[in-house]
């Protein structure tokens, strides 16, 4: 039998240091799910790249102290924008060098994401 762990147990699991330089989020329209649950309270974020993020993902982001600096473009297609925290080193220059404007959330953003939470939930429930 599966089952789902949430991603708090697995940094304590995994005694994952309490400052993580980059995190790099892709996993299939659950981004906005693991956000919401990230212990941002024990573990400090300095760079997170994140697949075509929602409303809800940029939200807990902005909430969190992290600034939109750029999209990246991977080689499958998939557009992952890059974020920086505040406290990280050089976020000045690093801002005032690399930063673009935010883009605005495409409807077919949204969809994809709904459409991805969506099956995440279905296979969850699976090994439940």
């Amino acid at each position: 039998t599966r089952r789902s762990v949430d991603i708090e147990k697995i940094l304590h699991d995994f005694n994952v240091p309490s400052t993580i330089h980059y995190l790099s989020l892709d996993i299939e329209g659950a981004e906005s799910q693991v956000l919401s649950t990230f212990p941002f309270h024990t573990h400090q974020v300095l760079v997170i790249s994140i697949e075509a993020p929602d409303l809800l993902a940029r939200t807990v982001l902005r909430q969190q102290g992290f600034f939109f600096v750029q999209i990246l473009a991977c080689g499958s297609g998939a557009l992952d924008e890059l974020w920086l925290h505040w406290q990280a080193p050089n976020f000045q220059r690093t801002m005032q060098q690399f930063a673009h404007s935010e883009p605005a959330i495409r409807p077919w953003t949204e969809r994809r994401s709904r459409e991805h939470a969506e099956r995440g939930k279905a296979a969850a429930s699976k090994y439940a």
